[in-house]
């Protein structure tokens, strides 16, 4: 995973930069000199409390679950299970919700592959991963790319993404 937050915007496609800042305009003024400049304005207090201040109360409680959830021997990272286990009672999608918002500010931040590598190492309930390659011309996707070219601790089944959901049940 992207360990700070200025590789991880470094990371970003121009087009998801864009988005960013069009979601955090205080990100643009003055303009930052470097990535680093706009990941120091982006943790700023000033910065994050403007973020914040448009969110309601659900996705401020997801965000302080994620902080609780932090693991320290990951260099204080957590997962999206971690945040599911401690929002037990809220609605899954309502959480994957609120952190995709908190992903899209860039108050989360973090790469799928790479946090769904992390979850894997840390659920051990977790028996068979199953992926779905992509069908466009960028590829398999970058989870089919990840986990289709290491050997795993669990099987991985990898299922052409144009599949249906009648030939997907027909596999099993």
């Amino acid at each position: 995973m992207a360990s700070t937050l200025t590789e991880h915007l470094r990371a970003l496609p121009d087009g998801a930069l864009a988005a960013v800042f069009s979601r955090r305009p205080d990100l643009l003024t003055p303009p930052p000199t470097d990535i680093s400049a706009l990941a120091a304005r982006a943790q700023s207090r000033v910065s994050v409390a403007r973020a914040l201040d448009g969110l309601d109360l659900f996705t401020i409680e997801v965000l302080d679950a994620a902080r609780l959830t932090r693991d320290p021997r990951d260099g204080g990272t957590t997962s999206l299970a971690a945040v599911l286990a401690l929002t037990a009672t809220a609605e899954a999608e309502q959480v994957r919700s609120a952190v995709r918002r908190l992903q899209d500010l860039v108050i989360l931040y973090g790469h799928t592959t790479e946090c769904v590598g992390q979850l894997l190492r840390h659920d051990q309930d977790i028996s068979i991963l199953v992926l779905a390659s992509g069908t466009g011309k960028e590829g398999p996707g970058p989870l089919v790319s990840m986990f289709g070219a290491t050997v795993q601790s669990i099987p991985v089944t990898i299922v052409p993404g144009n599949f249906t959901d009648e030939q997907i049940d027909a596999l099993a």
